[in-house]
């Protein structure tokens, strides 16, 4: 049977047609190209990419950054606006990359990033240097990346790190001011390029941490931005210092905990576990890091 080529019922072209048109528009690749690369196919039996690179003429980079663009897959190799620390962007198809979706799928189905389970995650560590940072970051890029909208707070208001890390301006606004009264919203920076994801600085450092995190006004803001955010990934101080990250972690309903091998202290792991477990805040696991 003939395919029916009628008006409105033309067969698709091939996958490897549009790649490798999207290449051509991109000038990684001549339009003469295209004809050596099919010729290649069928001789060989290989996929369009494989005969390009076999041909010589994309490297593997090239090849995945169009697969990416192809699928709808925010990948933008050596982006101005992101650190190299966000292996979720910088190297999607690596090994820490398919840990982090491991992670994912388990939080996920302990109910992360649902209304009826875990809208809020607080990510815990006891000391400075676990990767807490790393991870929020990390895990919010791979949550945006699974279609949900995501809002990545820094609410670490003694020693910030997600505006280096995304590279923004932290400015007069960000989660400081909204605890103060003294902004809204509107300090909610989407990420370019990354429709869903979208970041809020901690601002200022304040004198009064602590207290500005124990205000209601924590708990107020992540009620007012569920409308917009089906999940909100708060980055937080040590557990240490004033007990901040414990009041995030209440206003958050949930916490994920985060330790270095052969760094963090098994002390001050066990008082973390112990004092979410008192507090009844869902502990939902722990991710070790090595090194």
């Amino acid at each position: 049977m003939k395919p029916d080529t009628t008006a409105g019922h033309e067969p698709a072209p091939l996958a490897a047609d549009r790649i490798g048109e999207r290449l051509v528009q991109d000038g990684k690749l001549a339009s003469t190209d295209l004809a050596r690369i099919v010729e290649h196919q069928k001789q060989h039996a290989v996929r369009f990419g494989e005969a390009a690179q076999a041909l010589g003429l994309l490297s593997g980079a090239d090849l995945d950054s169009a697969l990416a663009e192809q699928f709808g897959y925010p990948w933008k190799p050596g982006s101005a606006v992101t650190d190299p620390t966000l292996y979720a962007l910088a190297q999607p198809f690596g090994h820490q990359a398919e840990q982090l979706r491991a992670l994912r799928m388990r939080l996920s189905l302990a109910g992360v990033g649902r209304a009826e389970g875990h809208p809020a995650l607080a990510v815990l560590s006891p000391e400075g240097g676990d990767g807490r940072s790393t991870l929020a970051a990390n895990l919010a890029v791979s949550f945006a990346e699974l279609g949900l909208r995501t809002l990545l707070v820094d609410a670490d208001l003694r020693r910030p790190s997600q505006h280096t890390l995304f590279r923004s301006a932290v400015g007069s606004g960000g989660l400081s001011a909204l605890l103060a009264g003294r902004g809204c919203a509107a300090f909610i920076s989407p990420l370019p390029g990354f429709s869903g994801l979208a970041v809020l600085p901690s601002g200022p450092v304040p004198p009064n941490a602590t207290e500005l995190l124990a205000r209601p006004a924590l708990q107020t803001f992540l009620s007012d931005v569920a409308d917009r955010f089906d999940l909100v990934i708060l980055d937080t101080p040590p557990t240490g210092p004033g007990g901040d990250a414990y009041y995030i972690a209440a206003a958050a309903r949930a916490a994920l905990l985060v330790a270095r091998r052969n760094r963090t202290s098994l002390t001050g792991l066990d008082t973390l576990t112990q004092t979410l477990a008192s507090t009844g805040i869902p502990a939902l696991g722990i991710v070790l890091n090595r090194g």
